[in-house]
């Protein structure tokens, strides 16, 4: 495996996708290293020209290599040593992955 023992994969799917990636990420990884997924909304508007349901949500499946070697997803600490995640609301990633954080 060419990831670290502390490491962890990220894969991005549609709704549609989501069902058979979960399927082969926990046979190559084990369902006991799955952290969680991430959702969000790509569009708000969704088009309907097709005549489908439209899809507005994607989602980022996060494995670890060992989940309990794998570091806390946290951005920090505030001034009374709580920690804070990285799924704040005060916290904004930016797309080029650098982070903008407001007082907490």
């Amino acid at each position: 495996m060419l990831l670290r023992e502390d490491g962890s994969f990220g894969l991005q799917v549609n709704d549609r996708q989501l069902g058979l990636a979960r399927v082969a990420c926990d046979a190559v990884f084990g369902s006991g290293n799955y952290v969680g997924a991430v959702v969000w909304e790509r569009t708000r508007r969704p088009s309907y020209l097709h005549g489908e349901l439209a899809s507005t949500l994607d989602f980022l499946l996060v494995y670890a290599r060992r989940r309990t070697a794998m570091p806390p997803l946290v951005s920090g600490v505030t001034g009374a040593r709580k920690r804070v995640p990285l799924a704040h609301r005060e916290i904004r990633l930016s797309c080029s992955g650098s982070r903008r954080e407001a007082s907490v």
